[in-house]
């Protein structure tokens, strides 16, 4: 039985020693006291605990309702926005050694030593754009008058907020505040919980339609208290410092929170970049100016060389197609790379699973195909994918990892959550490369699965998103070997079948986009017509042939 918002605030009320039915007794009965900070959004993290009864044995401060001139004077200044992650860290650096200065001061009473402290912040937007930061830093071990070190854990999300309805969002944030505290205390304190379950106990009691997490970052430091001498009215000057001390484990367990955030189908896409450890807010990857160029991740080779030669090729022919639709020249830098890395992908689905599920909308998927889904992303090793995002940011690449097993679905994607939607909408600044296997593989998919809408449909839904396709020549044997991720055979795309492409292999033969016009089905022939009508569809001509004989699943 999971526990309610409110008895969660009981529990650590009550030292988690009496938290209600189905709820966790952490052994030792730890009594945790912390400060609280909101901007934004009212005071409602701190509404939950006063409503629960012994709030003050938890509360040591509540602060929210202040204006940026007092945020300032508290915080500082600088250019970062109010609603941002380095706000959010600075809140809880504040208000931490704050509230160590004070609780810990040696006037204080004795059975103040066993205590551990809390610090919450939260950075909440639910007008504009409906967002926010919320944190939390934690004591890991105790800490005493006569100890002058502790070491503290911390957890901070960027969630997004897909309700207008303010009274609903404020509802949110309260719960999402709450949850983050308990399961924080729980999973980075006590360790009383898995990842897994900090996730689900992070998600617990708010409708998932009506907000996303896509980012949780994991950090360690070390906490030192010194005492000062004595100011000129004989008060206790006390200073703390507090060190990031994270190391190669700590940002792997960041990154392994992102990834059970799309195994756990919170999130459906999370994205990340050179920097280590946790993954990137889609609306922060894309800077204004900047265009994006994706390629599908390799499912079978171990190495990256053929996407590198995809994106290397197709980079100058994308720049080229910008400058002239834009009528000013594009810098290469203002080009960015990424690799889609569908997580259904990385292994072979499990006896029973003969096939990947592809779904458009989840408000009309089945309950059981829901369950379906829900337990082959469960099956995947989270391991195998920090493997392959490494690969990917090691080639400085974007690695958008992701439930999505259709291309039109991840540039939806693209399109409504990142700063990609706000260029001009008459520039194709999105460029999909893929190789002619795996556009062959496109269309099988659009053609097989998505039973309940019309080919044209899904391949005009790229056409509107303002994307340019680059196909990427492969050899017939290539074709003839490949299958889809649904166990379709991209060679029964054909007219003859494998027989023309058995053929076109004896002499190594490349499939370009007229060699697939002559010789897929005219079902599938009709839609590269089509968008080759809409202009965004072109072939390219790679001067090193010897990536041509990779074989890929689809995209």
């Amino acid at each position: 039985m999971k526990l309610s918002t409110a008895e969660k605030a009981q529990a650590i009320n009550n030292d988690f020693g009496t938290p209600g039915p189905g709820g966790i007794v952490v052994p030792g009965n730890i009594n945790f006291r912390g400060a609280i900070a909101e901007i934004g959004a009212g005071q409602e993290v701190a509404r939950h605990f006063f409503e629960a009864y012994r709030s003050s044995n938890t509360l040591v401060k509540t602060m929210s309702a202040y204006g940026k001139g007092c945020s300032n004077a508290i915080y500082g200044t600088t250019s970062a926005p109010y609603i941002s992650d380095h706000r959010l860290k600075t809140m809880l650096d504040y208000d931490y050694k704050l509230l160590l200065k004070r609780e810990l001061a040696p006037d204080e009473k004795p059975d103040k030593q066993s205590l551990r402290y809390f610090t919450f912040a939260n950075t909440v937007d639910i007008g504009r754009h409906q967002q926010g930061w919320a944190g939390v830093l934690i004591q890991e071990d105790k800490c005493s008058l006569t100890s002058s070190e502790h070491s503290a854990v911390e957890y901070r999300i960027h969630f997004e907020l897909l309700t207008t309805d303010k009274a609903t969002a404020i509802r949110i944030v309260g719960c999402l505040g709450i949850n983050l505290i308990y399961a924080g205390i729980l999973h980075g304190s006590t360790r009383v919980i898995s990842d897994d379950t900090f996730i689900s106990t992070l998600r617990e009691g708010i409708d998932r339609l009506h907000y996303r997490i896509d980012s949780i970052a994991y950090n360690k430091f070390n906490v030192k208290r010194r005492s000062l001498s004595p100011s000129e009215n004989n008060e206790v000057n006390i200073e703390v410092d507090i060190s990031d001390v994270s190391d190669e484990k700590s940002r792997a367990l960041s990154q392994q929170l992102c990834i059970n955030l799309v195994k756990s189908s919170s999130v459906r896409c999370a994205i990340f970049n050179a920097t280590p450890g946790p993954a990137i807010p889609s609306y922060t990857m894309i800077k204004d100016g900047e265009h994006l160029l994706m390629a599908r991740s390799p499912c079978e080779s171990e190495s990256l060389l053929v996407e590198r030669d995809m994106l290397k090729v197709a980079t100058e022919k994308f720049r080229e197609d910008l400058s002239l639709a834009m009528g000013a020249d594009v810098e290469e830098s203002q080009i960015k790379h990424a690799i889609h890395l569908p997580i259904l992908s990385v292994q072979q689905p499990p006896h029973g699973y003969p096939s990947y599920p592809v779904y458009i909308s989840r408000e009309n998927e089945p309950k059981e195909d829901a369950e379906r889904r829900l337990n082959l992303l469960q099956s995947i090793s989270s391991e195998e994918v920090s493997i392959k995002i490494k690969r990917i940011v090691d080639a400085n690449c974007f690695a958008f990892v992701s439930e999505f097993t259709s291309t039109s679905e991840m540039v939806k994607y693209l399109r409504t959550r990142t700063r990609l939607k706000r260029c001009v909408s008459t520039t194709r600044n999105i460029g999909l490369v893929l190789r002619a296997d795996q556009f062959v593989g496109m269309l099988l998919n659009i053609k097989e699965k998505f039973r309940d809408r019309e080919p044209l449909e899904i391949v005009g839904s790229l056409v509107r998103r303002l994307t340019r396709i680059y196909i990427y020549p492969c050899s017939a044997s290539a074709v003839v070997s490949g299958t889809t991720l649904h166990g379709i055979k991209i060679s029964s795309a054909f007219l003859e079948g494998s027989k023309f492409l058995k053929r076109r292999a004896s002499i190594h033969a490349r499939i370009t986009i007229d060699k697939l016009k002559t010789n897929l089905k005219p079902s599938y022939a009709s839609l590269i017509e089509y968008l080759e009508a809409a202009d965004c569809i072109d072939d390219l001509d790679p001067q090193d042939n010897r990536f041509i004989g990779e074989s890929l699943t689809e995209p």
